[in-house]
């Protein structure tokens, strides 16, 4: 976009950018002073209302002195000590009840059950009867300390949002100095940036225009060209790209003419219609960009297209035409391991299906099993074949499950391919209880790939009887 408009006004949407991203920036440092300044009004509110718990509990713990002394004195001025604590109490506990008013609600239902019994513990001493006073003063001390709790419990819930407040208030300032820093450093690199960002909207496409030149004059017709737009440099890449497309159209036409070349050497190397047939349809396919082909032969005597040679079939098409040409035609076709997502399941799994008696007498779960070192393999001539299939070390050495490693141990697929080949696992890992490297899941499946990129254009040798 930026090389579609005149310098002029390059610089005039830069600095306004500039100008909008710096009153951006003192909006949010505004907003969050804002937010700071709430916050401590939040946590001096609070620890104002902690003091009010602290007092609360000091008033009652003052009542509760005097009540006693009350009992046990019979004093006036116990009497109106109490009363003054109370009445303390109670201004304490209005200012709580602002911000907790159920809380409050319980205390003074506890504090006016704690008076009651007290006082009648007053009258039960006054009356000589000391047994009764003593029982109602344990009445009232119940009370008591349930009042007690509950003013502590909202004390230190208060406290708890106090330093909650305070720490956040804390974060928030942190936060903001971080953002300042962080907005004089961007407003030195952006007064920078406008200046390159001019430069580099003339000097990068002039520099893409030299490779992308460099590349075709290499041969690399794959080579970036950069966008056309309405200048000078626009006029120069729509040329370059016209010249390379010529130049791929010379390419193709001379891989076509190679491959007719590479068709004819094959009909007059050999005898073989099947190989030349294969290698027909193989370019076909190479040069139409198709995902697969197949030259069909008519059968005179049946009236029937049958299948001759295929190159690139899904098992799917495979499956289809094997229930078209049933009875007729066996058509047989294996994915080769190193093209699919997940490897196959061997021999039906390791010691679930089958089992291979060597000439020498050996049982063994595969025929390959031989190739993994350390595994035991029990001979017909000691042992019988059923001891062998159910107690022979090797067939339970990748049987089922239980000797899986990660990813296999937790994968849904471990009872269906029952971690693929175990030689093939020891072959291109070292490791026979490793992941088959063909599952995409195996951290070695990387190497599989490598390996299936590898292209071997050598001609066939043909086997001569």
């Amino acid at each position: 976009m930026m090389a579609q408009l005149p310098i002029r006004t390059r610089l005039i949407l830069l600095s306004g950018a500039l100008l909008i991203f710096l009153l951006a920036t003192c909006v949010y440092l505004n907003q969050k002073l804002a937010e700071n300044a709430a916050g401590m009004n939040r946590a001096a509110n609070l620890i104002d209302l902690i003091e009010e718990a602290d007092d609360a509990q000091i008033a009652f713990g003052e009542m509760r002195y005097w009540l006693t002394d009350l009992a046990v004195g019979m004093l006036t001025l116990s009497e109106r000590n109490a009363a003054a604590a109370r009445q303390q109490m109670e201004r304490h506990l209005d200012a709580l009840a602002l911000r907790e008013p159920q809380a409050v609600t319980q205390i003074r239902a506890e504090l006016a059950q704690y008076e009651k019994f007290a006082r009648r513990a007053v009258d039960e001493y006054t009356n000589d009867r000391r047994v009764i006073g003593n029982s109602q003063l344990a009445q009232a001390s119940l009370h008591s300390v349930a009042a007690d709790q509950l003013l502590t419990a909202i004390a230190n819930r208060l406290t708890r949002e106090a330093l909650a407040a305070r720490e956040q208030v804390v974060r928030q300032a942190r936060r903001a100095a971080r953002v300042s820093r962080i907005v004089v450093v961007a407003a030195i690199l952006v007064g920078a940036f406008l200046t390159l960002l001019v430069l580099r909207s003339i000097a990068v496409p002039l520099r893409q225009l030299v490779v992308a030149m460099n590349g075709l004059n290499a041969g690399n017709l794959d080579v970036a060209i950069p966008r056309a737009g309405p200048d000078e440099i626009g006029a120069m890449a729509r040329t370059l790209a016209a010249f390379r497309d010529t130049l791929d159209e010379l390419r193709r036409t001379l891989a076509q003419f190679e491959a007719l070349r590479a068709v004819g050497r094959a009909v007059g190397s050999t005898l073989d219609l099947e190989a030349v047939l294969g290698l027909v349809v193989a370019r076909a396919v190479e040069f139409s960009g198709a995902a697969a082909g197949m030259i069909y032969e008519f059968d005179e005597v049946e009236e029937v297209f049958v299948p001759k040679s295929a190159f690139g079939m899904s098992a799917e098409r495979v499956e289809a035409l094997r229930e078209q040409h049933h009875g007729r035609i066996v058509i047989d076709a294996v994915v080769p391991d190193y093209y699919a997502r997940f490897p196959k399941p061997c021999v039906g799994g390791w010691g679930r299906r089958s089992l291979n008696v060597t000439p020498s007498g050996r049982v063994l779960p595969c025929h390959a099993a031989e190739s993994i070192p350390g595994l035991e393999f029990w001979s017909v001539k000691d042992h019988s074949l059923r001891d062998i299939w159910e107690s022979s070390p090797s067939f339970n050495a990748f049987r089922g499950t239980s000797w899986m490693k990660e990813p296999c141990k937790s994968c849904d697929r471990r009872d269906i391919d029952f971690g693929g080949c175990r030689c093939q696992a020891f072959a291109l890992t070292g490791d026979a209880a490793a992941t088959d490297p063909v599952c995409h899941f195996s951290p070695r499946h990387d190497e599989v790939i490598a390996l299936a990129a590898v292209r071997d254009d050598a001609p066939y040798a043909y086997r001569r009887m």
